[in-house]
């Protein structure tokens, strides 16, 4: 049936509402419906979708320069009206810059189902390296309702730039976070290599089991603050030969970036970013013990800073 015929038969359904004079739903007034007329229901206008076809993984890495070709499905029960795509930069260190939610692209629909296909060029200047761009992908029906789709593209930097930090390591699984069921030593803290369970503020992870010891674990509750974590292992990340470009891009392009992580096993890496900074801590869980009387999580790390 065309988009035309069901609006005209939604357009029906109000006439003889209005010309019975009856209310449907939860103020049914019987008195004023004929007996041979039959209380008509108006189905309800639910929001449109907006959903990302293309990619597949809506976290792209991309050079300056480059073609990202996206679509979104749109679709909704009435009719689609207005569709535009936004625009937002971000930099590594999470402080937005350029394009703020700026308007890219606009578009009027008349259709239910509508696929609008994107082809977005990466700025081949202004925009900074390992910054975020996001594009995100408004629809609206004609009854004013709305929805939203997002797309995150990632922008490597130019070939032969270097690294931009530097990375320490400590080998040899020497260091270890107590679970929290033990009491004691349960928060680690990066930087200084100590446990901090005393000041709850100046730890990066700490071990949160509840009940038993499943080995997870989790990041301040301070918004604007907080650690966050990407959990992978050897067959997607190489841990002996990692730079802080190659842990960006397993960190950017995770969809499972979280303040706590799976209960982990042996040879889980476990990638850190705190949210004021561009820098990381990358674990490798070398010994699970999970008891009795005591229970912890052994692993050697490495973490970035400026050289």
């Amino acid at each position: 049936m065309s988009n035309n015929s069901n609006s005209l038969i939604h357009l029906l359904f109000a006439m003889l509402l209005v010309l019975s004079g009856c209310c449907c739903g939860d103020n049914v007034d019987c008195d004023k419906c004929p007996e041979h007329i039959d209380c008509l229901v108006v189905p309800p206008d639910n929001p449109p979708v907006s959903t990302v076809l293309l990619p597949s993984n809506i976290k792209m890495l991309k050079f300056r320069g480059d073609l990202a070709e996206i679509n979104f499905r749109l679709d909704d029960d009435w009719q689609l009206d207005t569709f535009w795509l936004t625009e937002t930069w971000t930099s590594v260190d999470g402080t937005s810059y350029g394009p703020q939610d700026s308007v890219i692209a606009q578009k009027v629909l008349h259709a239910t189902n509508w696929i609008e296909e994107i082809t977005y060029t990466v700025p081949p200047s202004k925009v900074q390296y390992y910054s975020t761009i996001t594009l995100t992908g408004y629809v609206r029906d004609n009854k004013g309702q709305q929805a939203s789709a997002s797309v995150f593209i990632n922008v490597l930097p130019d070939l032969g730039t270097g690294e931009p930090y530097d990375t320490t390591v400590y080998s040899g699984c020497n260091d270890t976070i107590y679970s929290i069921l033990t009491g004691q030593n349960y928060n680690f803290y990066f930087l200084g290599r100590t446990n901090k369970e005393t000041n709850p503020l100046n730890f990066d992870l700490g071990e949160s089991s509840s009940g038993s010891f499943q080995a997870i674990l989790t990041t301040p509750n301070q918004p604007g603050i907080d650690s966050t974590i990407v959990m992978t292992n050897s067959l997607a990340f190489n841990y002996d030969s990692l730079t802080w470009t190659t842990t960006w891009q397993a960190y950017v392009t995770s969809n499972q970036i979280d303040d706590r992580s799976q209960p982990l096993s042996v040879g889980d890496i476990v990638i850190v970013k705190r949210a004021t900074a561009s820098q990381f801590a990358i674990l490798r869980i070398c010994e699970l013990f999970p008891g009795p009387g005591t229970a912890w999580i052994r692993f050697e790390y490495k973490y970035t800073h400026e050289f």
